[in-house]
């Protein structure tokens, strides 16, 4: 990659192109780099490091995931630190690709996503439903933020309901989220 820095066709990104975007997206000088809300959409790592359920072994590499994960979200803390992030997860983000989370992962998962896309970012760790989005995010990786009384966010985690999970590794997340959201 030393003689493409910034990326390939048809590769996934580096570090340093979506660093680059945000750099410049904070020095625009219409918005003054200024925004009320960034929607981050998922698939925040490449493909092949998630592990692939099929073939377990030697694929995949679940800390680079993590650690992946985690410079994305100190990227958006750097640049944007009082602009409210709401990161969704992607089919390429959890442990295993597309699948949901299953119960043993779920503490050190979703723990280690909010810790360094909440509990680290300088705006959303003053959320005031914080402990609300804490609660779901934990259970099953979505939640509701509101931006102010007229505009709200929800991420929703739709790995529990892809026909390529194995809902039998899962218990009640997939429902869950479904009674959730009718509410």
């Amino acid at each position: 990659m030393a003689d493409a820095p910034l990326g390939q066709l048809r590769c996934d990104p580096p570090l340093a192109l979506l660093e680059t975007f945000l750099r410049k997206l904070k020095a625009d000088e219409i918005l003054n780099g200024r925004f009320d809300a960034l929607v981050v959409p998922g698939d925040l790592v490449a493909h092949g490091i998630p592990i692939d359920p099929a073939n377990p072994l030697p694929n995949g590499d679940y800390s680079l995931l993590k650690q992946t994960e985690a410079a994305v979200g100190a990227l958006f803390a750097k640049y944007f630190p009082d602009t409210l992030v709401v990161p969704s997860i992607g089919n390429n983000d959890p442990k295993y690709h597309y699948q949901g989370i299953d119960p043993e992962d779920k503490a050190d998962f979703y723990g280690t996503f909010f810790q360094h896309w909440f509990s680290e970012h300088p705006r959303n760790s003053r959320l005031p439903e914080l402990a609300s989005v804490k609660q779901t995010f934990m259970f099953g990786g979505y939640y509701r933020v509101d931006l102010d009384d007229k505009l709200a966010f929800l991420a929703l985690n739709t790995l529990y309901l892809n026909k390529k999970n194995n809902a039998t590794l899962q218990t009640t997340e997939a429902s869950g989220q479904l009674s959730w959201l009718r509410q």
